[in-house]
């Protein structure tokens, strides 16, 4: 039309709309007069129809505008359009339909708001190939992989509008319905009922000798590596654990230490200093042997010798007393040694 000079509403108005050119983002004549077949076997001008009787009958001009909604949502006028409205508007806040929030994609999208671009255009076009969401309440990502095998040749939210009177068609993960990933996702990160620590006051009288038992391998060490591979520790077994079903609460992965090492004397120092802080009295180590072979793990023995954090941080243990504990078992089984914090 550029070329030849043509004015683009007397193009539209007299042969546009019969080849399926829109007059503006909203407006689809194809859409109006298969939607409303009554239009077209009046043989009436679809884009004509709608702003003279169709939107005041609450007719839609296309799947991405709702008139009646946006009329009660943003308090237009009787008299005033409502599509001209968001015309006038498109740069936000208002939303053409309910399903896309304008104010929310703004808010979320920063870049888009401080580009000076529609947010619902900018969506439908680009948006969504960028795994951005039209509201809260919908996951694109989500929407693509599952419905679209990851393929981004279609608008997952234009789908979503043609398809979710169907059976099994969802905005987002349904709350009943797990994936390993998702449950993964869920109870790797804290939760609401997440509790930073708060140490006890001070001077609070404990009312009870409160003991923790203490694993002791998880460091390299020796046996392990012969036996399962170098570098395993008791952390490797934790990361594989996986849900098997809903609310499984797997993996059980450490808060505050992360996958520390016990071959780090600081990490023994952090260790008692959350578990004075926290009330706790003293660690009760399993310490466990093989027969008469070496022992796993650490031993009471190897505490102050090997790793040395005996002597940094339980400094009232007698050597002597944790020595004796293992020694009436003759290296035959499972020993516990209670250490005071």
């Amino acid at each position: 039309m550029i070329a030849v000079g043509a004015d683009p509403f007397e193009h539209f108005f007299l042969y546009g709309y019969r080849e399926g050119r829109k007059p503006n983002l909203i407006f689809d004549p194809i859409w109006y007069v298969t939607t409303y077949p009554d239009v077209k076997e009046a043989d009436e001008h679809p884009f004509l129809h709608y702003a003279t009787v169709g939107e005041r009958d609450g007719r839609r001009p296309s799947p991405y505008f709702q008139p009646a909604w946006y009329r009660e949502k943003y308090g237009i006028p009787e008299g005033e359009s409502p599509l001209a409205h968001y015309l006038k508007n498109r740069l936000g806040p208002f939303s053409p339909i309910p399903e896309f929030d304008a104010q929310y994609y703004r808010q979320i999208y920063p870049d888009v708001a401080a580009a000076g671009v529609d947010p619902f255009e900018h969506f439908i076009f680009h948006g969504y190939k960028e795994g951005r969401n039209p509201s809260a309440e919908f996951d694109t990502k989500f929407y693509i992989q599952r419905y679209f095998k990851g393929k981004t040749d279609q608008n997952p939210l234009l789908h979503y509008l043609a398809h979710r009177h169907e059976d099994g068609i969802y905005p987002s993960p349904p709350e009943n319905e797990a994936t390993i990933p998702a449950e993964i996702k869920r109870f790797t990160r804290p939760s609401r009922l997440f509790e930073e620590l708060r140490p006890l006051p001070d001077g609070a009288k404990p009312r009870a000798k409160v003991l923790a038992y203490y694993m002791t391998q998880f460091h390299a060490f020796p046996e392990n590596d012969k036996w399962w591979g170098t570098g395993f520790t008791e952390w490797t077994n934790i990361a594989r654990g996986i849900p098997r079903f809903k609310d499984h609460y797997q993996p059980r992965i450490p808060r505050d230490l992360g996958f520390y090492s016990l071959a780090d004397i600081e990490t023994m120092r952090k260790q008692a200093k959350l578990a004075k802080a926290a009330g706790i009295h003293g660690f009760v180590f399993v310490l466990l042997l093989v027969q008469r072979q070496a022992p796993i793990g650490k031993t009471a023995g190897e505490i102050p010798e090997s790793a040395r954090y005996q002597h940094a941080v339980l400094p009232d243990v007698d050597q002597r007393e944790l020595d004796a504990a293992v020694g009436r078992h003759g290296g035959r089984g499972p020993d516990f040694a209670g250490l005071p914090v």
